[in-house]
């Protein structure tokens, strides 16, 4: 799968969050582990990763991919 090749190539390159994909029949799971404190910048770290990863899962398939349910670590921001 493309998507957990490019999140060992992700692992390669950042030390600080690290990814992972599960996949459950049509559904799949994409994980954040944080390996340090990102501080401050933890909401936008996280949220980054997430919005970089499914606009690349959705320009992979070339469709947009519906996302079913979201859990943060933190409060969900207002956007």
């Amino acid at each position: 799968m493309a998507l957990r090749r490019w999140c060992r190539l992700h692992g390669l390159l950042v030390d600080e969050i690290s990814l992972s994909v599960e996949v459950d029949g049509a559904l799949a799971r994409v994980l954040v582990q944080e390996h340090q404190p990102l501080g401050p910048v933890r909401e936008f770290c996280v949220m980054s990763m997430l919005r970089g990863l499914h606009g690349l899962a959705c320009w992979f398939i070339d469709a947009h991919i519906p996302l079913a349910d979201m859990a943060l670590p933190f409060d969900a921001p207002p956007h």
